[in-house]
């Protein structure tokens, strides 16, 4: 059946999806799972790549679920990942019929990871009746291509090319985009972080005395940053010397004689919300 007969566009989506795989994964899984299908079957495509953050704006889900649920469909072969370039690829494994049944069982028995739950055992007694493994094949029996009225499955490359530019903005030792090892370092940054804590975590290491003072040869080089997440967290963690909250503001002032104009009201951004925060002037002297 055509979209002109339908009256509007569809996915045909696998009925191995549907009744031998959605019985034994949350629901959110699921919801990943139909991303993928949507984004590949769903556009006549083997596979497609797609950001996370695409997945986030299709469920609706946190990141760090989001993360956990294709770790899920990974490690139990109900997906399969490339991650070769900037964003991963992703495709739905549909057995043949014959070797089905082994490939659920196969799936059931295999450990996810001491974070997530395996797939039910239910899914042992599992029967599959397939239908041809490639179910996009001829569903469109117009000349002319189907015309969808839908979302652009082009890629969001922003948080990589926003924490690159934003790292070449700040530092002396730019990253090149060429530079596959470092761009996969920032995959690996944004699967943990959003790009706004990536940035805040630079601007607070420009800030910091303890690279000025004692490490100013690791300040500038991204590969002292991308590729230790320890770093990265401790820099978005790490408060300037200078820099002092509200109460610490008046204690300052009222226990060691500072004054007012001694400080300038800065705005930081701490991942969405702004805080303020109050500068000590450098040729500022209490008691």
């Amino acid at each position: 059946m055509s979209n002109k007969e339908i009256g509007y566009p569809f996915t045909a989506y696998p009925n191995y999806s549907i009744d031998k795989i959605m019985p034994v994964i949350d629901g959110n899984t699921f919801k990943v799972l139909t991303v993928i299908v949507r984004k590949t079957i769903g556009f006549h495509k083997k596979h497609d790549k797609i950001a996370l953050s695409q997945f986030e704006d299709l469920t609706g889900l946190s990141r760090n679920t989001i993360i956990k649920s294709l770790k899920i469909l990974c490690d139990n072969q109900i997906i399969e990942k490339n991650d070769k370039g900037i964003i991963n690829k992703y495709r739905m494994i549909l057995p043949s019929a014959e070797n089905g049944e082994n490939h659920l069982k196969k799936s059931a028995n295999k450990s996810v990871s001491s974070t997530s739950e395996p797939l039910s055992p239910n899914i042992e007694q599992a029967k599959v009746h397939m239908l041809n493994p490639s179910p996009v094949q001829n569903l469109n029996t117009q000349k002319k291509p189907i015309k969808e009225i839908e979302i652009n499955t082009t890629t969001k490359e922003g948080d990589v090319e926003s924490v690159i530019q934003a790292w070449n903005s700040k530092f002396e030792f730019p990253i090149r985009l060429s530079d596959d090892k470092m761009i996969s370092y920032i995959n690996d940054a944004l699967n943990e972080l959003s790009s706004q804590e990536i940035i805040q975590a630079m601007d607070n290491r420009l800030k910091a005395n303890y690279y000025r003072e004692q490490k100013p040869e690791l300040l500038h080089r991204p590969s002292c940053f991308f590729p230790y997440p320890s770093t990265i967290m401790s820099d978005l963690q790490r408060v300037p010397d200078n820099l002092y909250t509200h109460d610490q503001y008046v204690k300052l002032i009222t226990e060691n004689n500072f004054h007012g104009d001694d400080f300038i009201i800065r705005k930081e951004q701490q991942g969405d919300k702004v805080k303020l925060m109050w500068e000590l002037k450098r040729n500022a002297s209490g008691t």
